[in-house]
């Protein structure tokens, strides 16, 4: 093994592989992982609060993503950065949904 190589470990259980791990230390300016995860935390909780409003208010949750919540409920709504908007306003919207990320929705007749 070359000097750069020394404690390196394959990924697969075979040595003759193409991808091995390697300890290094990265001192750079674009790696702090916190902040993202701060934000990542600050966006679970606030999904959380809209989906006991939901609730709160005599709806069903049917669906959720990290950045959307599907509900019978009406909820109050803006259009400003980082703030819950209807996207279907006064539309009757129908759907299935099978699993995170597989779901089909149509609003009154036509996919949406």
């Amino acid at each position: 093994m070359c000097e750069d190589c020394e404690g390196s470990k394959p990924a697969m259980a075979e040595a003759d592989g193409d991808v091995w791990y390697q300890r290094k230390v990265t001192d750079a300016c674009y790696i702090i992982p916190f902040i993202s995860q701060h934000i990542t935390s600050l966006a679970r909780v606030a999904l959380w609060y809209q989906m006991k409003a939901a609730v709160k208010a005599g709806g069903k949750v049917y669906y959720l993503d990290t950045d959307s919540l599907l509900t019978d409920a009406d909820l109050p709504s803006d259009n400003k950065l980082g703030g819950w908007k209807d996207e279907y306003p006064g539309t009757t919207l129908t759907g299935t949904f099978v699993s995170p990320k597989v779901y089909m929705v149509e609003a009154e007749g036509e996919k949406a």
